[in-house]
């Protein structure tokens, strides 16, 4: 019995030790990648409920699907881009904000991102207000061939930013 007993706490912490290198490993390997602490924290908070689900499922979607960047890319831009241009359509139309715009190329692609920043009243638990400043790149613009101020003004005035909406063009600040 007691051999048994040595064997399975032996077990046991060889298993703990297993868990906790992985545990690392899913941090480190989240801080290579640049995410912030409240990401990843964000993102094990989720993994683990995901895990624990009574539906028996848990993460054995893991095993099943691709990650591919095309793919995600394609996902989030059909599903679910038209309720985050809805939602920062609403953030521009009661938020002050300024905005810069820049261009480099990459892979051969001439590329313009528009970034907003804007400060933004959250609602913490103790139901009091903080002011935080937000920085969101709203969009990224394939330029082609030309990148004249005229393609710039386009991009800014009409396909993205303001989408021709002039209470969007009264909260410009900057």
């Amino acid at each position: 019995g007691r051999q048994d007993s040595g064997k399975k706490n032996k077990d046991k912490d060889e298993l703990e030790e297993e868990q906790i290198k992985k545990y690392l490993e899913f941090i480190a390997f989240s801080i290579s990648q640049r995410l912030s602490f409240l990401q990843i924290s964000k993102l094990g908070t989720f993994l683990r409920e995901m895990l624990t689900r009574r539906d028996g499922i848990g993460l054995n979607f893991l095993k099943s699907y691709s990650f591919d960047r095309d793919l995600v890319s394609n996902l989030a831009s059909e599903c679910f881009r038209p309720c985050l241009l809805e939602d920062l359509k609403q953030k521009l139309l009661t938020n002050k904000f300024s905005f810069s715009i820049d261009s480099s190329t990459v892979s051969g692609e001439n590329l313009c991102a528009i970034k907003v920043r804007l400060l933004e009243k959250e609602e913490s638990d103790t139901n009091s207000f903080t002011t935080k400043i937000k920085n969101l790149v709203i969009g990224v613009k394939k330029l082609g061939q030309s990148s004249n101020a005229q393609v710039y003004s386009d991009i800014i005035t009409e396909k993205v930013l303001f989408q021709n909406n002039l209470e969007i063009k009264k909260n410009v600040i900057g």
